[in-house]
């Protein structure tokens, strides 16, 4: 997971020094807020999320 996250900010660093002061690409904003939601996520620990085992669906 850290990997990811040096990785993730790197990737965000790279859109930002690409990203021209006007007229901005939508594709390009939304690959940094996708970029930066990922690494909000990893931040949170959120990534580490198991399935609960639930019996209430299941038929007897």
């Amino acid at each position: 997971m850290k990997a990811r996250i040096i990785e993730l900010e790197a990737k965000i660093r790279d859109v930002r020094t690409r990203m021209p002061a006007h007229s901005v690409k939508p594709e390009m904003v939304l690959m940094l807020e996708e970029l930066e939601d990922e690494l909000e996520i990893l931040k949170a620990g959120e990534t580490d999320v198991r399935p609960v085992n639930d019996e209430r669906g299941k038929e007897k």
